[in-house]
């Protein structure tokens, strides 16, 4: 892959994966797979975990309620708000998830 970016003069892949169903993305399925794969080809001494374990690949999802899960970043959720009023929502749900997940310790 590293000689294929070379010869596109390209220094980065975007690949995007949409859904409009309400069970969204299926992440086990082969196609979705076979991209995070290829994120293990951009060196050949370095495979896809340590790729974005160390930044130098990520990975990024947004369900439809807002929330993005990403490998940017050692938190695990971020949420991007618009307004006052989505800030209050978002505000709930990370404390609620927050406690939620301290009970489950």
């Amino acid at each position: 892959m590293v000689e294929q970016m070379e010869k596109a003069n390209a220094n980065g892949v975007s690949v995007i994966f949409d859904s409009n169903g309400r069970v969204g993305l299926n992440v086990d399925s082969e196609e979705i797979k076979r991209n995070i794969r290829r994120i293990g080809y951009l060196h050949s001494s370095i495979d896809d975990k340590s790729a974005t374990k160390h930044g130098y690949a990520s990975v990024k999802a947004v369900d439809r309620n807002g929330k993005i899960f990403t490998t940017e970043e050692h938190k695990p959720v971020k949420r991007e708000v618009v307004n006052e009023l989505e800030f209050i929502e978002a505000c709930k749900d990370t404390i609620f998830n927050i406690i939620i997940g301290k009970k489950g310790e």
